[in-house]
């Protein structure tokens, strides 16, 4: 009985010790490719811009939707241009305030101009690709996993862009959407008040 207590409390011990905190880090056993693929998905201000912005543009009608995406992947593919040259965005806090105004105009079904929907389009297409550096990859490693963030970006950009075009005329779903906008824009909050807290205390 007492060895079995020794060798818990030093697994427990060993349990405790702390390891380096790495932002952006690739996932170990996968290629830099599908690294960058999966990207988007496992940075929660990613995918809270992304679902954001993407239902907000996709409620502004059908016409917006083809050009949206187009903007948003240019404009993407120019922000992870801008990493290769060292060049940094505004961080997480952008990203989190630019999702909680896209959540809040979707709640409250806010429509704006075709040239605004654009401009919404390119500065969340940029400030993701200028965030989606992995700064532990060098060289070809890192082009691959750019690439592959590129394409998760704009896959996942365009789910919640499509689904909301899709039940544009069914008010239930309408309803649906307006709600998943305030759970994004709640999220993006609280993970944002958390973020500056330090810097307000």
């Amino acid at each position: 009985m007492r060895r079995f207590l020794s060798v818990s409390f030093i697994l427990a011990i060993l349990c405790m010790v702390p390891t380096p905190g790495l932002a952006h880090v690739p996932f170990e056993g996968l290629n830099d490719l599908y690294n960058g693929l999966l990207h988007p998905v496992v940075v929660p201000a990613h995918l809270l811009l992304i679902i954001g912005a993407g239902l907000f543009l996709g409620k502004q009608g059908s016409g917006i939707v083809p050009p949206s995406l187009l903007i948003f992947s240019l404009f993407t593919g120019a922000g992870l241009l801008a990493t290769l040259f060292s060049i940094k965005g505004g961080g997480e806090k952008s990203l989190l305030a630019l999702a909680a105004i896209t959540g809040l105009l979707t709640a409250v079904n806010f429509k704006i101009p075709m040239v605004l929907c654009l401009l919404v389009a390119a500065l969340t297409g940029f400030l993701i690709g200028l965030d989606s550096a992995q700064d532990v990859l060098v060289g070809r490693a890192k082009w691959f996993s750019l690439l592959g963030s590129g394409l998760g970006n704009c896959l996942l950009f365009l789910y919640p862009l499509a689904y909301t075009d899709y039940f544009g005329d069914k008010n239930w779903q309408q309803l649906g959407v307006r709600i998943v906008g305030t759970r994004v824009a709640a999220s993006a909050i609280l993970v944002l008040a958390l973020a500056l807290q330090p810097a307000l205390s």
